[in-house]
């Protein structure tokens, strides 16, 4: 599934039917971790608490970052 750091470091609590389902969660728009309010280490930690087994990828799909990861 694809999510981004704009949706919030809840969104895993917030669906975690949705979360818990999936293999791969993408993270996206982490280039804009440093505008916001947004934390990634608390995001994945909530991934994680749903689903301890997802593969989480940050990246950010303007900069390439991460983007070698799951290619």
């Amino acid at each position: 599934m694809v999510s981004s750091v704009t949706e919030g470091k809840n969104k895993p609590l917030m669906y975690p039917a949705t979360f818990r389902s999936r293999d791969v969660v993408l993270l996206d728009k982490i280039d804009l971790v440093p505008f916001l309010d947004a934390d990634v280490d608390a995001y994945i930690a909530h991934v994680r608490e749903v689903n301890a087994a997802a593969t989480i990828l940050p990246t950010s799909t303007r900069t390439g970052a991460g983007m070698g990861s799951w290619s």
